[in-house]
């Protein structure tokens, strides 16, 4: 069984190239890395941008230093959420944090299929979500900012309609 790159505690099993083999950068290959989802990828030694998949996406803003990285993101989109910020006691003082979201799509190694990704600016994962389950999302959230807004243009009247 071949090692996983994605795992940095382990080493990644390789031999060295054998004439012909051929980098995904058009380079001749100096070794060839045992992946556990591509398999042999030959790999030219170099550390440079030239090294995209050939099935990465359009939206892929990742540099794939080496040729055996199947990694795909997309820029990251920050949502501020400075309207609810949250306190915390930090070394016996309380302090107001305004924490934002960072939205984007990324697509792991493997048979996954891409995804929006949630995650807080404390790295910690929120949400992977496939496209209808964003547009559910999406739709959940409108008809909840609807009723917010309605809400709040009546509490402006006076009136406590709802």
């Amino acid at each position: 069984m071949t090692e996983d790159v994605a795992d940095p505690w382990r080493p990644v099993p390789r031999r060295r190239a054998r004439e012909g083999e051929v980098c995904s950068c058009d380079r001749p290959a100096v070794e060839v890395v045992f992946t556990e989802d591509l398999g042999p990828v030959p790999s030219c030694g170099t550390d440079d941008k030239a090294h995209r998949p050939p099935d990465c996406p359009s939206w892929c803003a990742q540099d794939h230093d080496v040729p055996y990285d199947r990694m795909h993101q997309s820029e990251s989109r920050l949502v501020p959420l400075d309207a609810c910020p949250w306190q915390e006691c930090i070394g016996g003082k309380w302090q107001t944090i305004l924490q934002p979201l960072l939205v984007g799509l990324v697509k792991e190694p493997g048979a996954k299929p891409a995804c929006i990704e949630i995650v807080g600016t404390d790295d910690q994962l929120a949400a992977h979500l496939t496209a209808p389950e964003a547009e559910q999302l999406a739709e959940i959230l409108r008809e909840l900012a609807a009723t917010l807004r309605d809400d709040s243009q009546g509490e402006r009247r006076g009136d406590g309609r709802r």
